[in-house]
């Protein structure tokens, strides 16, 4: 059946070249962090912490929330250069940080080693 188009004019590949796929994905699996945040928040106490450290931690909607309920924490989002890069430049909170890290590497960035 011809649609009139080719590959180049379809709806998802006009997309998948306006937006890079890790972000969507990261997109997509932050709303599933959004429903589970909160809850979280409801039953941790973090009264006795300083410092929260969101480790594969996306595009910070876990960091985002917990910082909402504690006004007293500073978070530490790692995840990915592409996923921090992104992500920071949405950032309007000061007591966030996007860091650039992968867990699966021995060397942890130094904004983290600092802190502990």
């Amino acid at each position: 059946e011809d649609d009139g188009g080719d590959d180049q004019s379809t709806l998802w590949t006009t997309f998948e070249h306006r937006q890079d796929p890790m972000i969507y994905f990261a997109q997509i699996m932050s709303s599933f962090t959004r429903c589970t945040a909160n809850e979280l928040c409801q039953h941790v106490d973090l009264k006795s912490y300083s410092t929260l450290l969101d480790v594969g931690g996306s595009l910070g909607d876990l960091s985002r929330t917990v910082l909402q309920w504690n006004s007293h924490l500073n978070a530490f989002s790692m995840d990915l250069p592409s996923l921090t890069r992104y992500a920071q430049a949405q950032n309007e909170n000061p007591r966030m940080k996007f860091v650039t890290g992968d867990f699966f590497d021995a060397r942890w960035p130094e904004e983290i080693v600092e802190q502990s």
